[in-house]
């Protein structure tokens, strides 16, 4: 190739022959295994972490165990939940959302389809929703509007 990978990518493909396109393409997909092998290690290397026992023969374990675990159940995960319990009962709000969140009591982020016909129609933020959720909005609209017809 003549020209550096910056001056082609400044450029932009379209003046790459067929050729160093595909080229261009093999690298990067070849970088994108290689990035996602990466996430998939460091996401093994946490989870094996957060498994392992709790050495730490402090206040946290020793609370753990007031809770009731048994030291074969005390791990690192444990330890993060402890410790994010203790300061949400201290009044750290992002430290009660996440022991919230943690344990799947996370609210429903967004709309439910479930209530949109409570909601004003003026209110809704027609981004968020689905294609079939805009279908039956727009279906409760036109029913709604029917009614007021009638009446």
């Amino acid at each position: 190739m003549g020209r550096s990978r910056e001056q082609m990518l400044a450029m932009g493909m379209h003046v790459m022959t067929p050729e160093q396109r595909h080229e261009a393409a093999v690298r990067g997909g070849k970088n994108s295994q290689i990035a996602a092998r990466r996430r998939k290690s460091m996401q093994a290397i946490a989870q094996a972490v957060l498994e392992m026992k709790l050495r730490d023969e402090g206040e946290v374990r020793q609370a753990l165990r007031d809770g009731g675990m048994n030291d074969a159940d005390i791990n690192y995960a444990a330890g993060i939940i402890m410790v994010q319990t203790q300061k949400a009962m201290s009044g750290d709000t992002k430290a009660a959302e996440f022991v919230r969140d943690t344990s799947g009591q996370k609210p429903v982020d967004g709309l439910v389809v479930g209530n949109l016909d409570d909601k004003p129609f003026e209110t809704i933020d027609l981004t968020s929703l689905t294609d079939e959720q805009l279908r039956e909005l727009t279906q409760i609209k036109i029913e709604s509007q029917m009614e007021e017809e009638e009446e």
